[in-house]
């Protein structure tokens, strides 16, 4: 068993993704991911005036196209809080503005969690999988912190938005980064959550939904790890899936991903969202592909852990990642590469996630 958990450990820290199948739908041409065939363009989001940002301003409406917040929200955390390197005073920034928006947006503070935690209180994650985690000297000397202070802390913002049933859908994003903006690792996934959130506020929800903007990812999912130790055991019985969003702007293709356990086999649960999301697909002329398969990121854990668990995730079908851990993770630089691209990908990310979370399964 020591050495499967360390063979597993090992592939985890390899890659952040592993993909199982590369089979891809269409030509592999970047026009194959457009809806009906419309260009990418063809997604209108009004414009915000990013110099004068009122965001009492920024609210939802019938009429509010999905994405359009989220879109914004992406910009803003790319522009405004970069370089969110864990455990650093910049990370903590954005926890506060994660926050402060949530607050703003008709979250009391009985819904709102600042889950703090040191690097002492997570270092034990070494030993859980055997692999090395690196210290807080090594997070300077690497040039990590891209001048901000260093802290021994991280924290996470958990958001709960009860149901009328206790079963709980988990649904994640970390909000950290390495010292680049991070607009697809992971602007883009906190986005999508606090645009989500703010639309379940209209619904009335059969499913408790817990939202967990995960610090200090980038370091080796501690995060996850300590927000999963501190549920008790009724917590985690009470989970159905788990929910993950992260680096939704690789390339025009839309991915999801389903499995279960350390293994990613299919269970009945995950052949459901196989179902789901090709009806989805069909009611809003969206191509959302659930042939490749992610392991990494904040979804680890809860696989291993024996949960099921649903992946969002956008990828180049030719290169699979084009900006992940780069400088050019940045919004003005995927923009001028795919035109479109990141309205598109949140109005359709936004509305499979709505949809999910409204549906019984």
């Amino acid at each position: 068993m020591k050495i499967r958990i360390r063979s597993i450990a090992l592939m985890f820290l390899v890659t952040l993704v592993l993909i199982l199948q590369t089979a891809c739908g269409g030509d592999g041409g970047k026009d194959s991911y457009c809806p009906n065939g419309d260009s990418p363009e063809s997604i209108y989001f009004p414009r915000i005036n990013f110099d004068t940002i009122d965001f009492d301003s920024i609210l939802i409406s019938a009429d509010t196209p999905h994405g359009y917040i989220g879109h914004f929200y992406v910009r803003y955390i790319s522009t405004y809080l970069p370089s969110r390197v864990p455990f650093t005073y910049r990370e903590l920034d954005a926890a506060l503005w994660i926050v402060q928006m949530l607050h703003a947006k008709g979250f009391d503070e009985s819904q709102v969690q600042l889950q703090t935690f040191s690097y002492y209180d997570v270092i034990d994650w070494d030993d859980y999988f055997g692999w090395g985690l690196p210290g807080l000297n090594d997070i300077t000397q690497q040039c990590w912190t891209a001048g901000h202070e260093l802290r021994l802390y991280s924290q996470n913002v958990i958001l709960t938005i009860p149901g009328r049933s206790t079963q709980t859908i988990i649904i994640g994003a970390h909000y950290d980064s390495l010292r680049y903006e991070g607009t697809s690792d992971n602007a883009a996934g906190v986005a999508l959550l606090m645009e989500n959130a703010q639309r379940m506020l209209a619904y009335d929800n059969y499913y408790t939904l817990t939202y967990v903007f995960f610090g200090a990812n980038e370091v080796g999912i501690l995060g996850t790890f300590y927000f999963y130790e501190s549920l008790s055991t009724e917590e985690r019985e009470n989970i159905i899936f788990y929910i993950n969003a992260d680096s939704l702007l690789e390339g025009p293709a839309l991915a999801i991903s389903s499995g279960a356990g350390y293994d990613f086999q299919p269970n009945d649960l995950s052949e459901q969202f196989k179902i789901f999301a090709d009806s989805f697909n069909r009611t809003h002329g969206i191509d959302f592909n659930s042939s490749w398969h992610i392991i990494g990121s904040d979804q680890f854990l809860f696989l291993y852990r024996g949960h099921t668990t649903l992946a969002f995730w956008g990828m180049d079908p030719e290169h699979f990642t084009n900006f992940l851990h780069s400088p050019q993770d940045s919004y003005d630089y995927i923009s001028s590469q795919f035109p479109g691209m990141i309205e598109r990908a949140m109005n359709s990310f936004a509305l499979l996630l709505e949809a999910v979370l409204l549906e019984r399964f």
